[in-house]
């Protein structure tokens, strides 16, 4: 067994753990998420999420993870962008309203 083959394998067992993760996004997408409401489709062809439930502010820097953002670009049929590493995010407006409570 080579050491390519090794890493396949390791591959192959992440790539079962996410399986239900993609699942998950790709009912999230077809039941709940809606264009021009969740999430918008800019004059660039890319998917830019929308905060609708709090501040209505297009996100232009953030992705979705769980392969959420590669399901929209191919339900969309846009151009496929490979899943990056996630990272956190809170907006400016959450942020205030989480710590800085009355």
């Amino acid at each position: 067994m080579t050491n390519s083959d090794i890493k396949n394998i390791y591959y192959m067992e992440d790539v079962k753990k996410l399986i239900p993760c993609w699942i998950e996004s790709a009912i999230t997408i077809f039941y709940y998420m809606k264009e021009n409401k969740d999430y918008i489709i800019n004059e660039k062809g890319e998917i830019n999420p929308v905060d609708y439930s709090n501040t209505g502010i297009v996100q232009r820097n953030m992705v979705w993870e769980n392969g959420m953002h590669q399901m929209l670009q191919i339900l969309n049929t846009l151009r496929i962008h490979p899943e990056s590493t996630g990272t956190n995010y809170l907006s400016n407006v959450s942020y205030f309203k989480k710590y800085f409570k009355k």
